[in-house]
């Protein structure tokens, strides 16, 4: 499947999970303005708890300008587990467009909600955050699911 574009919505911290089949070692984490705004976006990781809720932040991106098009990449360091659940997180100040996963593409992690004839797949998880360059070291009490939104195109780099 192609890529798309997602506008952002400003001052949320929104994670999707995904999980790691095979251990490895990162060193770059990007994303890509496809449509510029002034601001700022930030990426990163956070391991999850057993109530498959985002928890502990295990590393971020520098904070990056939206006020430009193209990838935007940071070197970072960690290691990925097999057989854990991550989830890629991104904050910024502003509604800027990303490049974005089609639906299609979205593992589906955390369920459906409902049973409707359209596309009810919880794909994320969001909470209120003002924009900061600093991540929370620990996400946030009270994310609600996200229903049918797509997830920005967040690429790390194995080492």
């Amino acid at each position: 499947l192609a890529s798309t574009t997602q506008a952002n919505t400003a001052n949320v911290l929104r994670a999707f999970p995904f999980i790691v089949r095979t251990s490895f070692a990162i060193d770059r984490i990007q994303f890509e303005v496809t449509t510029l705004l002034t601001g700022n976006c930030v990426v990163g990781i956070y391991n999850s708890n057993a109530s498959n809720y985002p928890n502990a932040k295990l590393v971020q991106g520098t904070a990056a300008s939206t006020g430009t098009t193209g990838l935007k990449t940071s070197t970072i360091a960690a290691t990925l587990v097999a057989d854990t659940l991550y989830w890629l997180c991104y904050n910024s100040d502003n509604a800027v467009v990303l490049r974005a996963v089609p639906i299609g593409a979205v593992p589906t992690v955390l369920g459906n909600a409902g049973t409707s004839g359209t596309n009810r797949q919880i794909t994320g998880r969001t909470v209120a955050s003002t924009y900061n360059a600093t991540m929370p070291a620990t996400y946030p009490a009270g994310a609600t699911d996200l229903v049918a939104i797509i997830p920005p195109l967040i690429i790390v780099r194995a080492t």
